[in-house]
């Protein structure tokens, strides 16, 4: 790590600028408060996600619990987060049907929650044979989803070449 030092008088921004390779908007005068709370917001600025936070949650389920017990808690977790839907309970079935008691796939509970958001980012792990499974299992699901959620899981699907 490397130490700064900041001199009595200094623009905080020319500091990080050189220090980080970051660039500021002059904010013309300012006290050294103001502008140190305004680069501050700058270099800090990624809000979680919902999916970040499933995430982070499930690695705290996995930390806490023993492994013969993870695979009923993460999918009793995933179900809780979906409310209970028929859908999520069948992909969390699935998943741990698939997902090998010893060491479990926790990137595709998480993917199936970034699936259920109508989100293709963070499924990159899904096999092609685990969207067509995905895809059947939605199709049977189909009369209870609601009808905007069918279709934007169907327009992935046919992205993914699942139909």
């Amino acid at each position: 790590m490397r130490k700064v030092s900041f001199p009595n008088r200094l623009n905080i921004s020319n500091v990080i600028s050189e220090n980080f390779n970051v660039k500021f908007l002059s904010l013309g005068k300012c006290n050294f408060l103001t502008c140190l709370t305004f680069n501050a917001c700058l270099l800090y600025d990624k809000k979680m996600t919902r999916i970040d936070k499933f995430a982070s949650d499930l690695e705290k389920i996995k930390k806490r619990s023993s492994s013969a017990d993870f695979l009923s808690e993460a999918r009793d977790f995933f179900c809780r987060e979906y409310k209970n839907s028929s859908l999520a309970q069948s992909f969390a079935f699935w998943w741990e049907q698939n997902s090998p008691s010893d060491s479990p796939n926790v990137e595709k509970l998480v993917a199936l929650s970034s699936l259920l958001d109508c989100k293709v980012e963070g499924t990159e792990c899904f096999s092609p044979s685990d969207w067509k499974e995905l895809c059947q299992i939605v199709n049977s699901e189909a009369e209870d989803l609601p009808l905007d959620l069918l279709n934007d899981l169907m327009i992935i699907f046919v992205d993914k070449q699942a139909i």
